[in-house]
């Protein structure tokens, strides 16, 4: 009897944490949108209010689930203010369910979620992002995802490149400027064309009616047609043209690990690990939500109080992160707080009854 009354609250736990979930993250993306449409309506002046609307419809997915591990933690508080105002503790209680069984539920909740998002994510809304920032780019901004413009793009420890302009079809661009400098960051040569092409087959940039200044021997030639090959500018422009989701963000670090330089190698790292936070703050939102509140359940000082520290901890967790990689710390250093972070809460986890 005890065994089926737990399977039947186990299954209506899940309906309502779902149910409140959804609630508040489409009321959370309504509202959200509401003001994009008006801000965008107000500050756009390339645009009417047909386009503007596009955007947001296109926008809705990707809002929707980049407000999701908020409205986690959001219907986590919720559930356990009606659980507690309608006395369901002492129920629970009866029927076996301590604050470690009833932590386990949240647990599993997010993880749910988090697996259905992870799936969702990667496969629907990652490239519906993708178009939302093109079509951004190009009826709000003027410009078009197929060029890029006034690019600067570090090739190496010691080599950087610029360009003024970059047609992607068309593989033809503008103003190239590359750059070498010494260990000690001297200039040693710069590299100049006003008109380039780009072969991506060979990897080859190819200049025309250029110049090369040669720094350090104080010499210049100038050149009808010079080939300057560097894997590194071809990863980066591939990487440019395709979402980035957890899958193109792996691939491009493990197979461009060699000819990509360490600060951009570092930064596509944490582009990774971001994003792997995002969905573990759908699991931890709700369980570290739920073990606060279990431990402080009986004290009317602390309990509404502690079922908020979740939201400024990890913001704070994530700025920390933030600024450890923006100082040029590793991203797995910086991003290293996270597991000790998680570590904590399991083993408060244990201390529950």
């Amino acid at each position: 009897m005890k065994h089926t009354t737990k399977t039947t609250f186990f299954i209506y736990f899940l309906k309502r944490f779902f149910l409140y979930t959804l609630a508040i993250n489409s009321a959370l993306v309504i509202l959200l949108n509401v003001v994009e449409f008006f801000e965008k309506l107000m500050r756009v002046t390339c645009s009417n209010s047909t386009e503007i609307f596009h955007f947001l419809l296109l926008n809705l997915g990707p809002s929707f689930f980049e407000q999701l591990p908020t409205s986690t933690w959001l219907a986590s508080a919720l559930f356990l203010k009606e659980l507690y105002q309608q006395q369901e503790f002492e129920t629970l209680q009866f029927i076996g369910f301590t604050p470690r069984k009833l932590c386990s539920l949240f647990l599993i909740g997010g993880i749910s979620i988090a697996s259905l998002s992870i799936g969702i994510h990667e496969y629907y809304i990652t490239p519906l992002v993708f178009k939302v920032e093109q079509f951004k780019a190009e009826k709000f901004r003027s410009s078009s995802t197929k060029v890029l413009i006034n690019k600067w793009m570090p090739l190496d420890a010691h080599t950087f490149c610029h360009f003024e302009l970059l047609h992607l079809e068309e593989k033809k661009g503008n103003n190239i400027f590359i750059i070498t400098l010494q260990p000690s960051y001297i200039i040693n040569s710069t590299l100049s064309a006003p008109q380039f092409e780009i072969n991506n087959t060979t990897q080859e940039i190819i200049l025309h009616q250029g110049n090369y200044f040669d720094v350090i021997n104080n010499t210049q030639e100038k050149f009808d047609t010079k080939t300057y090959k560097h894997p590194s500018f071809f990863s980066q422009i591939t990487f440019l043209q395709k979402p980035p989701s957890i899958a193109h963000l792996s691939s491009t670090l493990f197979l461009n690990k060699k000819i990509i330089p360490y600060a951009l190698y570092n930064d596509l790292l944490a582009q990774l690990c971001n994003r792997l936070s995002k969905y573990l703050l759908l699991i931890l939102y709700p369980f570290l939500t739920c073990i606060l509140f279990c431990f402080y359940w009986r004290s009317g000082r602390y309990r509404w109080l502690s079922i908020l520290i979740p939201y400024p901890f990890f913001l704070i967790l994530n700025v920390i992160s933030t600024l450890l990689i923006s100082n040029g710390i590793h991203a797995l250093v910086a991003y290293s707080i996270w597991p000790i972070s998680l570590l904590s809460i399991f083993m408060s986890y244990k201390r529950l009854l």
